[in-house]
């Protein structure tokens, strides 16, 4: 679907915003009026994984900084997050995305994860036709994926709201159950 994407991740934004209060980072967002297309869900929750990474995983020195950000590029939306802290090493680097390998976590620290974030998140962005990238240096990383843009997100219509309608469609049920097709085939024929 099309949809407003400050909108979608309003409620994340405000997760994370009371997570960096508490650690004392300082959490911004630049998320211009921008419309994209995908699947919702898919793409806050990988959204969500890149903050919880850049949280966990980036500077946790009081005042260091976590940006996500949103821009049109390249006639799409570019989104980004960005982190300060120490540059990737270049062995975890090159594995950052594999569910196999995993970053060095000595003691099996559960408050850094199990490692599996950054992997489900590329899995769940190829599900949405992208692909997350990732750059670092000494000064932090940034992880970004690109998004097609949408024009405006259309107003979902409430079942009500086209009850009260006379609309000309067809409706197509589809299960392996006849006697759930024969009963909502009935409910709905009783609602016209």
């Amino acid at each position: 679907t099309e949809f407003k994407l400050s909108s979608a991740l309003s409620p994340i934004i405000q997760k994370y915003q009371q997570q960096a209060l508490l650690k004392g980072i300082n959490f911004s967002t630049h998320l211009p009026d921008m419309t994209v297309k995908g699947d919702i869900r898919l793409i806050t929750s990988i959204i969500d994984s890149l903050l919880s990474n850049a949280m966990v995983h980036g500077s946790q020195e009081k005042n260091a900084h976590i940006l996500l950000s949103a821009r049109h590029y390249q006639k799409q939306a570019k989104i980004q997050v960005w982190n300060q802290g120490e540059k990737i090493e270049s062995s975890i680097f090159e594995t950052l995305f594999d569910e196999v390998a995993q970053a060095e976590n000595p003691l099996n620290n559960k408050t850094k994860g199990i490692g599996l974030g950054l992997a489900i998140a590329q899995r769940k962005a190829n599900l949405c036709n992208t692909s997350i990238e990732a750059k670092t240096n000494k000064k932090g990383s940034c992880f970004s994926l690109m998004l097609d843009t949408g024009i405006k997100p259309q107003k979902r219509k409430e079942l009500r709201e086209l009850s009260n309608q006379c609309l000309n469609c067809k409706i197509l049920l589809i299960d392996d159950d006849q006697g759930i097709l024969m009963a909502l085939s009935m409910l709905l024929e009783t609602w016209g």
